[in-house]
């Protein structure tokens, strides 16, 4: 709240302490050191005035506390000022729509003769598709559970289970096979016994989240396998991951009672593929997870999202003070 309020007196000073009718130049300066979410903050509050003026309403003291001083300017200073956010305001800074397959793909990913190294990927989905794009690529008959809104952790720790670097809002969303429907689903001729996929919440136009499938961006997926012989099909599939991505780039193992043995190769763009086995002692399993590193960006966006939501939806709030 301290923020909005100093934002609208920097704002105010400048008009009050120019020699010429509307200080252009002034506020340009001023507003191109505002953060993207201040820009978007205060540009939302220019919108309430500008909105209360068309509809020739006084701006309630109490309800819109920070737009009182705004209000005291005339509409058409008020829509060169938000003429004025909008030249300044950086739209590319954050992360507000859904590319198309093809863009994600040339942005994340270039040829094989610019770099020898191979751009991995869950069943060749491009990292950032959709929730609808990523099913899509699933063999045929798979069901998926409804996505389930989640905080989350960052790449790194996801693939390794660790609970360091949390985003604490729901920033992602989460989908499993339903196993009635992967009977005869095999990997590398294994039976597969769940497919996970993670994406995360992308920013709408106006930089706040639109919890949907379509407003969804694929940053983590795994295979689960459950062979009846897991050391030998362990072996199996080291041998097989490292005649497609090469030689192992990583190995590291963690855990007391439940030890998890960890191999990662490592593709152009940021992205990565492990091998997992993680053994209970008395029974085991064999995780195959692919992940986009870009992924954390795409998490911090939607953080961000969540933190601008906050502070529009508090801006103008003085309830129960």
């Amino acid at each position: 709240m301290k923020r909005i309020i100093s934002l609208i007196l920097s704002v105010i000073m400048v008009i009050s302490l120019s020699t010429v009718a509307f200080a252009e130049d002034e506020l340009s300066e001023l507003f191109n050191s505002f953060s993207p979410i201040d820009k978007t903050i205060f540009s939302f509050i220019v919108d309430i005035v500008i909105e209360k003026k068309q509809a020739g309403e006084n701006v309630d003291l109490q309800n819109s506390l920070f737009a009182a001083d705004l209000s005291e300017l005339s509409l058409d200073e008020l829509k060169q000022m938000k003429a004025l956010l909008q030249d300044e305001t950086d739209v590319s800074a954050l992360p507000t729509s859904i590319p198309t397959q093809a863009a994600r793909h040339d942005s994340y990913a270039s040829s094989d003769q610019e770099n020898p190294k191979r751009y991995i990927s869950f069943r060749d989905t491009p990292w950032g598709a959709s929730y609808e794009e990523a099913v899509a690529n699933l063999p045929k008959g798979i069901r998926m559970t409804n996505l389930d809104e989640d905080w989350a952790a960052s790449v790194g720790n996801a693939m390794y289970e660790a609970d360091k670097n949390v985003y604490r809002g729901y920033v992602c969303a989460n989908t499993s096979a339903r196993s009635s429907s992967l009977d005869g689903v095999k990997v590398a001729g294994y039976d597969v016994s769940n497919i996970h996929l993670c994406f995360a919440f992308v920013p709408n136009e106006k930089g706040l989240l639109e919890k949907d499938a379509e407003h969804t961006a694929l940053y983590f997926a795994y295979y689960k396998l459950a062979p009846k012989n897991v050391d030998a099909a362990y072996e199996d599939l080291l041998a097989k991951l490292s005649s497609v991505y090469g030689e192992v780039d990583n190995t590291n193992y963690a855990g007391y009672t439940v030890l998890s043995t960890y191999n990662t190769w490592f593709g152009k763009d940021g992205t990565l593929v492990t091998l997992e086995k993680k053994d209970y002692g008395d029974y085991a399993y064999i995780y195959i997870k692919y992940a986009f590193l870009g992924g954390n960006d795409l998490l911090q966006a939607a953080y961000d999202a969540l933190v601008l939501e906050e502070s529009l939806s508090s801006a103008s709030n003085v309830d129960g003070l």
